[in-house]
């Protein structure tokens, strides 16, 4: 019998810049919250590939164009035999709302749903249980809200407001239908990835009694990170521009010292610690682009190809002898050279380029 033939998506194509990628995603390119590209990571691998952010794009705006591509907000999805529904019946469905956090429970046209992954499903608990779910929703959003001013760290007055209505929310709700620790509210709301941060809000005795509300009601839970503003040496201007930037960025950790005139100094006082990579330019005052780009901590710069580096290390430093700190640090790392003994191969090693094979072969079977 003729063989199986394979669907289009399980093969991979090239984009127009020669990047592989799965069928599916060349044709559908909007799918692609980016662009492909080939990224040299801190190991030294230039074939690796990444989906690189698009400057300026909202990836919360494009991820909901891309969920309402494959599920179209007009149209609405039916399951059939649902859990807890009478076989037969249809359980209805919608595509699922960015803003809404997986597994929990929201509010929409005054009916209940819960996501689950890419669907939010309709819900229809009793009344009771339906009252204790939109009182919880209330209680959990509002928590939330203030979780997230605290750490925007705005002012004192906008916390207490938040506070206020907290307090308001769960005052209602425990009348009437008690601690939210409480067996029948669990029963109801315990699938909400959001209950133990309920929970949180009461603080019980051994036994389980209601001994007072969180500190969260009345106080700040969550100090605001202010970012250090000056420094006095080079190492910590080194240490805040690792945390804040994630590079060594050299113009931020003069402003924290006082300017770009202690670019030098700052240079010098981190020799050994920090490496301008060659590629970037030379150490030129004059031009301020060759000064500021291209610095690496030693971790970063002293390992992947070190051998490679290690060549253009050398090249480098015979125009410009500042790079010679590069060649000294680069030879302390080299690997050691393996005898042929000590070299074992398996066939179909992806690191060997297929000419030695191929070269093998001739020689072997001449």
């Amino acid at each position: 019998s003729a063989p199986e033939r394979l669907p289009d998506w399980v093969n991979i194509g090239e984009t127009e810049d020669g990047v592989p990628l799965n069928n599916y995603f060349l044709q559908h390119p909007e799918m692609v919250l980016g662009k492909m590209s080939f990224w040299q990571n801190m190991y030294g691998s230039k074939t690796d590939t990444g989906c690189l952010p698009i400057e300026g794009a909202d990836l919360s705006l494009q991820l909901s164009e891309a969920v309402r591509t494959v599920m179209p907000p007009d149209r609405e999805l039916l399951h059939m035999d649902a859990p807890g529904q009478a076989g037969g019946e249809k359980e209805e469905t919608i595509p699922a709302d960015p803003q809404v956090r997986n597994f929990s429970f929201n509010e929409k046209d005054g009916k209940i749903y819960f996501r689950e992954n890419s669907c939010m499903k309709r819900m229809e608990p009793g009344k009771m249980s339906a009252a204790r779910i939109r009182g919880m929703i209330g209680i959990r959003d509002s928590a939330r809200k203030l979780i997230d001013l605290q750490l925007s760290g705005v002012d004192d007055e906008v916390i207490r407001k938040e506070q206020a209505r907290l307090g308001t929310l769960y005052d209602s709700f425990r009348e009437k239908y008690g601690l939210l620790n409480s067996a029948g509210n669990r029963l109801a709301f315990r699938q909400d990835s959001s209950y133990p941060l309920l929970c949180s809000l009461e603080v019980l005795d051994e036994e389980g009694n209601f001994k007072r509300k969180a500190d969260m009601f009345t106080k700040r839970t969550i100090q605001h990170r202010q970012p250090a503003a000056s420094v006095d040496t080079a190492v910590e201007a080194l240490g805040v521009s690792i945390g804040e930037r994630a590079c060594v960025d050299l113009g931020y950790m003069a402003s924290l010292m006082g300017g770009s005139d202690r670019i030098p100094q700052i240079v010098s006082d981190l020799k050994g610690i920090i490496f301008k990579d060659p590629a970037t330019g030379p150490f030129d005052m004059d031009a301020e682009e060759n000064w500021y780009r291209g610095w690496q901590t030693a971790d970063e710069y002293l390992s992947g190809n070190v051998r490679q580096k290690l060549i253009t290390a050398r090249e480098a430093a015979k125009e410009h002898p500042e790079f010679d700190v590069n060649v000294q640090a680069l030879k302390q790392v080299q690997p050691k050279d393996l005898t042929a003994p000590e070299i074992s191969v398996r066939i179909g090693a992806p690191w060997i380029d297929t000419e030695y094979y191929q070269q093998f072969l001739f020689e072997l079977l001449q």
